[in-house]
């Protein structure tokens, strides 16, 4: 083989490992354009899906100011030396009713949460405590679950135990209390107080995790309140 003949090999060869290389090189630009516009899609999934827990996070958090209060009235009711004995038992049950009324209003805006955060749970990475949120709301969510535990802590024993103490109060005594019963009614109703433990863990865990959710996802891919106004009226 004389050297044209080589050169021309030669020659070929090169042109054809060049276009071989031109064509892994384009089959590799290709697919980092897919891998960029499918990540971008995510992205776009993502702000949607944020989009929404946002807005349902700042719908529920409207009303979360009435959710805590409940903490504030429990700390001075404990505080308080001076309440009326008689007065004691409607207390606890206003402050328990108006606990559940407002968590009954508020439900509705935590369920919608809870289900946006399962349904995109696998679409984010577990950075993001999609799990902790979730078994948290679930937990919130069971209000018959709160009412056993405030049972089963004694509240409705020594709720009775109160009332049968003031009802002979005013039955035998005319109204006065003696030491040892007016003793025995601030035993029970502390005893109440410890009970409601659950509710006061209850609100304050709702006012986190919408805290930390409104704080966590507010500014992140550049969603601010504006994209959830614009979610909500899509």
């Amino acid at each position: 083989m004389d050297m044209e003949v080589l050169s021309l090999v030669i020659e070929s060869v090169l042109a054809v490992l060049a276009l071989i290389i031109a064509v892994i090189q384009l089959i590799g630009e290709s697919r980092d354009r897919r891998e960029e516009k499918k990540e971008k899609a995510n992205r776009e999934k993502e702000k949607v899906a944020i989009g929404a827990i946002l807005m349902n996070a700042q719908k529920a958090a409207k009303l979360s100011d009435k959710i805590t209060s409940f903490s504030d009235t429990m700390s001075e009711l404990s505080k308080s030396t001076g309440n009326d004995p008689s007065r004691v038992i409607p207390m606890f049950d206003k402050m328990i009713e108006d606990y559940e009324a407002n968590f009954f209003q508020i439900k509705p805006y935590l369920e919608d949460l809870y289900k946006k955060l399962v349904e995109n749970e696998e679409m984010f990475p577990m950075a993001y405590g999609y799990g902790k949120y979730i078994h948290e709301l679930r937990d919130i969510l069971n209000i018959e679950y709160l009412r056993r535990a405030r049972r089963n802590a004694g509240y409705d024993e020594a709720r009775i135990r109160v009332h049968h103490l003031l009802v002979k109060c005013f039955k035998d005594q005319g109204g006065k209390l003696d030491p040892e019963t007016a003793l025995e009614i601030g035993r029970n109703t502390e005893h109440m107080i410890r009970a409601l433990e659950p509710y006061y863990r209850q609100a304050e865990t709702i006012k986190a995790i919408l805290f930390e959710l409104n704080t966590k996802y507010e500014t992140r891919n550049g969603i601010m309140p504006e994209s959830v106004i614009k979610y909500e009226q899509s």
